[in-house]
């Protein structure tokens, strides 16, 4: 977790809550049609702030300060996030400001046609709850989440709800020492629970594994192993869904030929 991204992004989140109001101001004041240009008012960049031109525009100062914002928050998610749907969810950010901006001109231009303005006011509310997701996802409570109540067993029963887990195998090596100790400190922050010398964690991280065969194992929940198995490489750009399944592991062996009877396999293990 970076504390500083998670503040910023509250920070981004607050200003949003306030131009929202700073919006419903110029509507409650029938104010849309202030000044008949845009993205000046009345030509100039600071006008005289009288009349309905005072909520006007500044709710346009408040705009563009939240747009200056979010271009800034975007930046500090590709730096400092590296889940890649967080950062994808930054950049969604920064299209809906800057398509937020451009529905506000056309507003102005075209008189406040009601299609238009209907967009506007509805992606002004995605767009916050969007900031709200980002302020979210980024805070130390969401990263690591606990269970609200004791769960017994070596998976979380939130997890079972979706799809059981299975074991195939166990992989030591294939990481440099930098990429062992950054996944160290990832599977902290993801732990559910501390076995002492095994831990239950969230399953957010997909690698992708090499191995020289598959065979049938009672060893492993999954009914196979993989024999001499290597980490390839952390599969950042893949999320738990795109896992290999049972499924597709059953396919794949059937398509193998038998390999020779492991010594180490324990008792109930054949090739």
């Amino acid at each position: 977790m970076n504390r500083g991204l998670n503040r910023f992004a509250i920070f981004v989140a607050c200003a949003t809550f306030f131009l929202i109001i700073a919006g419903a101001l110029v509507t409650s004041n029938d104010a849309g049609l202030a000044t008949p240009d845009w993205p000046l008012s009345n030509g100039q960049v600071f006008p005289k702030m009288v009349g309905n031109l005072f909520w006007e525009h500044g709710h346009r100062m408040v705009a563009t300060t939240v747009g200056m914002l979010t271009i800034v928050l975007t930046i500090y998610i590709l730096l400092k996030e590296k889940r890649p749907w967080v950062r994808k969810l930054g950049m969604f950010a920064l299209l809906a400001v800057i398509a937020q901006g451009l529905l506000g001109g056309l507003t102005v231009k075209l008189m406040l046609p009601l299609a238009v303005s209907s967009a506007h006011a509805t992606l002004a509310q995605l767009f916050f709850c969007t900031t709200v997701s980002l302020a979210v996802f980024t805070s130390r409570s969401w990263i690591e989440a606990k269970p609200l109540v004791e769960e017994k067993g070596n998976l979380p029963l939130r997890y079972l709800c979706t799809g059981a887990l299975v074991t195939i195998g166990k992989a030591y090596n294939g990481l440099t020492d930098a990429e062992i100790r950054e996944m160290t400190e990832r599977l902290v922050t993801l732990t559910v629970e501390d076995h002492g010398h095994h831990r239950t964690v969230r399953p957010e991280i997909v690698l992708e594994v090499a191995f020289n065969h598959l065979q049938r194992s009672a060893r492993h929940t999954s009914g196979y192993a993989l024999r001499f198995p290597r980490i390839v490489r952390v599969r950042a750009d893949r999320s738990p869904a795109d896992a290999s399944t049972l499924a597709d592991v059953e396919r794949l062996a059937a398509t193998l030929a038998p390999a020779t009877p492991d010594p180490d396999a324990g008792a109930g293990e054949s090739s």
